[in-house]
């Protein structure tokens, strides 16, 4: 049986809370999306797939897309994921938001174990055309860093 450290303050237990609800979500996810700030601080919205790791979010992005050229200018993002009705540790759930910062990592070695998962879990076969859009020539992953989880 494993023996995971449990929570010994508030701050502790929320950040045990909101890793473990990041972590459900993740799995369960129906939809999520993307908001940046453009240059004249306006919100911009894209859908977008993720995959969760080691308490981060990876989206696998075209590098010539608006949300990565406003990302160079302002790391600030909120990131929705959307579920359908569930209930963790008693709070009926929807969705999470996530509030952080973002850093573009042109990591080869990284793209191809994130864009693997991410064809596992939306389940892009060998043969579907997708596999070929985003290559490490032409792409990077945008990891975000959480700051703050709200459930909706």
């Amino acid at each position: 049986m494993e023996n995971k450290k449990q929570p010994t303050s508030e701050a502790e237990e929320n950040d045990f809370f909101d890793n473990n609800l990041l972590s459900f979500v993740s799995k369960s996810s129906i939809s999520s999306r993307i908001a940046t700030v453009t240059p004249t601080g306006a919100p911009h919205i894209s859908s977008t797939g993720f995959i969760h790791q080691d308490d981060r979010l990876y989206i696998p992005s075209l590098v010539d897309t608006k949300k990565i050229e406003h990302l160079q200018n302002n790391s600030s993002v909120a990131f929705e994921i959307d579920i359908s009705e569930s209930t963790v540790d008693n709070v009926s759930l929807r969705g999470i938001i996530v509030e952080g910062k973002a850093n573009l990592l042109f990591e080869p070695s990284l793209f191809e174990d994130i864009i693997s998962l991410y064809y596992q879990k939306y389940s892009i076969s060998e043969t579907d055309f997708r596999r070929n859009i985003m290559t490490t020539d032409n792409s990077l992953l945008i990891e975000v860093v959480p700051s703050r989880i709200k459930k909706i």
